[in-house]
C-alpha cells in the first residue's frame, strides 16, 4: 500500500488545510498558502465550509436536493465543491490516504492533469469528483453508504452550473475517469451517455449509428423542396429507420454544408429526441459523407447549444413538405416499403393542447429552459396544422400547400 501525500496547487482550489493534514502532509506552507490564495480568488465561497455540507442533504430525487426539513438545496458551485471536500476529508481520516498501487497511480495522473493540463474550472470539478469517488469506494461500507449517494447527487449537477446546454468535458478528463471506472455507471455522465436511455424510457426508438453504407438506415431519396434553406442548389436527403418493437420513426437529414440532423419520435408517447453531427467531446462537426455518426458520441437534446424547438413544433416533431415525393415515401408508403411500426404520427401524448396529441422534446433529466413545443392556436389551416414558428427566411411549403387559399405559409 502507498500513502496519498500530495494534492496539486490547482486541486487545492477545492480544498482546505484539512485535506493536507489528513493526507499526512502535502508540500510546504508556502505552497499551501498559495493554493488557498488562488482558491479564494477564483471561488472564495468554496473554502467557507462550516458544518459538514454533505450531511445537509437528506434526500435527492427528480433532479433536486432536500434538507431534513424537506427544503430544497440549491446545487450550485459552492455546494458541489464543499460536498466533494467534506467527503474527501472523511475518507482521508478513515484511510490515512493509503491505497493500492493502481489507485495511487491514477490519483497521481489526475493531480498532474489538474496541475499542468490547463483545465477549465468545469473540467477540474468533474475530475475532482471522480477522484473523491475512487477514494471513497475504498473507504469501507459504512462511509460508502453514508456518502456515495450524496456525492453522486451533487456531481450530477455540475453540468447545470457551467453553461447548461453547451457543457462539454475535456477528452483527457473523460479518458482518465473511464480508467478509474467512474464512468462505468451511466448516470455519472448525464451530459452525454444517458441521453439515449432517457429516450428509451420515454418510448422513443433510439437509432443505430448512421453512415451512407453498411448500417440499418434506408435512403428514401433527395428532397425536391428543401424547406431548411433558401440557398440555391442546397441539397438534403431523407433517410429513415424504424424499431420493430417501438411504433414511431427515426429520420436523418444529411445535407449540403456538412450538416446532418437525426430526430426520432415515439408514436405511443409523443416524445422526440434530437442528435446533430457534432462530436460531444471535441464539439467538432463529424463529416457524414466520409465517417460514421456514432449516436453515443454526438451532441443531443441534452447538450446542443442550438435550440431545436425553435423550429420543430406542432403535432409531430418533423418539418415536412407533405406533397414532396420523397416525404411521401414515409407519409404514404407503398405496401412493403417500410416496416410495420414506422409512422410520423403521434397517437397519444400528455400534451393535448388544441385537441390533438402533440410531441414533447426529450432533453436533460430536469428539462432545459426554452426547449418547449410552444403551442400556437392561430392558423389559417386549422384542419391539419398549427401555425409554424417564425423562421429567418421564411420558407414556403410548396407546391400544393402554397396553392391553397392563404398559402398555409408563415
Amino acid at each position: 500500500m502507498r500513502t496519498f501525500k500530495y494534492l496539486s496547487t490547482v486541486a487545492l482550489s477545492l480544498a482546505s488545510a484539512l485535506w493536507l493534514g489528513a493526507c499526512g502532509g502535502g508540500g510546504d506552507d508556502a505552497a499551501t498558502a498559495q493554493a488557498h490564495a488562488q482558491a479564494r480568488t477564483e471561488h472564495p465561497q468554496a473554502l467557507d465550509i462550516g458544518a459538514n455540507p454533505a450531511l445537509r442533504i437528506e434526500r435527492a430525487g427528480h433532479g433536486m436536493l432536500f434538507d431534513a426539513k424537506q427544503q430544497p438545496i440549491a446545487p450550485d458551485y459552492k455546494l458541489i465543491a464543499q460536498v466533494q471536500q467534506a467527503v474527501l476529508g472523511e475518507v482521508l481520516r478513515a484511510t490515512g490516504g493509503k491505497y493500492d498501487d493502481e489507485t495511487m497511480s491514477l490519483l497521481g495522473k489526475a493531480n498532474d492533469l489538474l496541475a499542468n493540463g490547463k483545465l477549465a474550472e468545469s473540467d477540474r470539478l468533474v475530475l475532482q469528483g471522480g477522484m473523491v469517488w475512487r477514494q471513497l469506494s475504498l473507504a469501507g461500507e459504512k462511509l460508502i453508504d453514508l456518502y456515495e449517494w450524496r456525492l453522486e447527487a451533487v456531481n450530477g449537477h455540475i453540468q447545470d452550473v457551467f453553461k447548461p446546454g453547451t457543457f462539454q468535458i475535456d477528452k483527457r478528463v473523460v479518458e482518465l475517469l473511464q480508467v478509474m471506472k467512474y464512468l462505468d455507471a451511466e448516470w455519472r455522465y448525464p451530459w452525454r451517455r444517458s441521453y439515449a436511455q432517457r429516450c428509451r424510457d420515454k418510448g422513443v426508438p433510439v437509432p443505430p449509428d448512421f453512415a451512407l453504407s453498411g448500417t440499418a438506415w434506408t435512403h428514401r431519396g433527395a428532397l425536391s423542396h428543401n424547406i431548411l434553406t433558401n440557398t440555391p442548389g442546397a441539397t438534403a436527403d431523407v433517410w429513415s429507420w424504424s424499431d420493430p418493437l417501438r411504433r414511431g420513426v427515426c429520420v436523418a437529414l444529411p445535407r449540403s454544408g456538412g450538416l446532418a440532423g437525426i430526430i426520432c419520435q415515439s408514436a405511443k408517447t409523443g416524445a422526440a429526441c434530437f442528435w446533430d453531427n457534432i462530436d460531444a467531446t471535441t464539439t467538432a462537426r463529424v463529416d457524414w459523407q466520409t465517417q460514421t455518426l456514432h449516436i453515443a458520441d454526438l451532441q443531443n437534446g441534452a447538450s446542443l447549444a442550438e435550440n431545436c424547438t425553435g423550429c420543430h413544433r406542432g403535432n409531430n416533431v418533423f418539418l415536412i413538405s407533405p406533397d414532396d415525393s420523397t416525404w411521401a415515401k414515409l407519409l404514404r408508403p407503398l405496401p412493403g416499403t417500410v416496416g410495420s411500426t414506422l409512422t410520423t404520427k403521434v397517437d397519444s401524448s400528455s400534451d393535448m393542447r388544441g385537441g390533438r396529441p402533440r410531441y414533447s422534446p426529450v432533453t436533460t433529466f430536469v428539462g432545459r429552459p426554452g426547449w418547449e413545443n410552444v403551442y400556437n392556436a392561430s392558423t389559417s389551416c386549422t384542419g391539419c396544422h398549427e401555425s409554424p414558428p417564425s423562421l429567418p427566411f421564411p420558407p414556403p411549403m410548396p407546391p400544393a400547400c402554397a396553392s391553397l387559399p392563404g398559402g398555409c405559409n408563415p
